[in-house]
């Protein structure tokens, strides 16, 4: 099955350093690291960013993954990096849900991360029962490690309701509904409906549509501090770019949850509830069925007002792509954060007993551009 909100056709692949862009030293540093020759480096093409990663096939026949955080990344972007480095060798509970952790490696400015490659891995689209099944097995096993918070090292941080900022935090409260519940005498509140409005191929549909859902999304999202549900691990970033699985013979279908760079400690909703959303707009199941299938396999019973707190709250952030401006280089970002949002939305519809959401617009071509990031080797000296 396809996305629920189609990809243009002129949507690119962001821009990466191959391999051999890649500083001499640089790669000698990473061969050295990993004890052996390289024999070939293959661009993974995964992620929404603009770092490189790539499958590796070495000399002494192991075949490893390799990516990379940038010299010119911003500084929240190598927080998080160093996090997931850190995720990786410290939290070993972790180890049977995630592919094996082999090394990290530092040079001219780079940070690296490798770990096995998942050999013969299936990808998660289309999405299935067994599939999710396996997906949900996964993280009862991943919240039975961690039974209080005392079970999760210091420095994974307590998500919290706030307006810090911060890609990982959920709990941050900048979102289209926080900004369209200002007064109506702010001019913010009146470039945020006309900017949302105008995302959709019918702007007067819109309109009545969110006439209708703002003040239940607007209630719901003030609520998210106060969500209930228990708390474990958060990941935050459940989609099928970060999700494996891999069929055994004797085992069955196993999930590889990949990419734990957002680790948080929170409300269990908050991350489920993402996924379902996400595992919608990628073609699969109704989430009203999904999170009943959840529920069955995992034993885990949210209340309903939870859940609805976490969606509006998700919901709200990932529409933010539908109002501000966005470059060539954050297109496909965007899609995806639009993708997310019209799900959401859709979803936020079957609860409430809503009207069916307007279509949304195709994504618009950015005008504007950022610089292009330029690997050591084509750097003028």
């Amino acid at each position: 099955m396809a996305f629920i909100y189609s990809p243009p056709e002129w949507l690119a692949q962001e821009k990466k350093p191959q391999w051999d862009e890649l500083h001499v030293v640089v790669r000698q540093d990473i061969s050295a690291a990993l004890k052996s020759e390289i024999l070939s480096a293959e661009p993974t093409g995964d992620g929404y960013s603009p770092k490189p990663s790539f499958f590796l096939t070495l000399a002494d026949g192991r075949e490893l993954f390799i990516k990379g955080e940038r010299p010119d990344a911003t500084a929240r972007s190598q927080h998080l990096f160093a996090l997931e480095v850190l995720g990786n060798k410290e939290l070993r509970a972790l180890a049977p849900f995630r592919p094996r952790f082999i090394t990290d490696i530092k040079t001219q400015g780079w940070h690296f991360l490798v770990h096995e490659k998942i050999q013969n891995a299936i990808h998660p689209m289309p999405w299935t029962s067994e599939k999710l099944t396996a997906l949900f097995q996964a993280f009862c096993g991943v919240y039975s490690c961690f039974s209080s918070r005392s079970d999760a090292p210091s420095w994974v941080e307590e998500a919290k309701a706030s307006k810090e900022g911060g890609i990982g935090d959920l709990y941050r409260g900048v979102s289209v509904w926080e900004n369209l519940n200002l007064p109506d005498t702010d001019p913010a509140k009146r470039f945020y409906k006309e900017k949302l409005f105008a995302a959709f191929t019918n702007p007067e549909d819109a309109a009545a549509w969110f006439t209708l859902a703002l003040p239940s999304l607007m209630a719901h999202e003030q609520r998210t501090g106060d969500i209930k549900s228990f708390s474990n691990l958060l990941h935050l970033d459940l989609r099928q770019d970060n999700l494996l699985f891999q069929k055994n013979e004797k085992a069955g279908l196993r999930a590889y949850v990949l990419d734990w760079g957002h680790l948080y400690w929170g409300p269990v909703v908050i991350d489920i509830v993402r996924l379902i959303k996400n595992i919608y707009s990628e073609g699969g199941p109704n989430p009203q069925e999904t999170l009943s299938l959840f529920s069955t396999t995992t034993g885990i019973d949210f209340p309903k007002d939870d859940v609805r707190v976490g969606l509006s709250a998700i919901t709200g952030q990932m529409a933010l792509s539908l109002v501000e401006e966005f470059t060539h280089e954050e297109a496909r970002c965007n899609w995806v954060q639009r993708l997310q949002a019209i799900a959401g939305l859709k979803w936020w519809a079957m609860e409430m007993g809503l009207p069916p959401v307007p279509e949304l617009a195709p994504l618009p071509r950015p005008t504007i551009s950022r610089p292009v990031y330029i690997p050591e080797k084509a750097r003028p000296a």
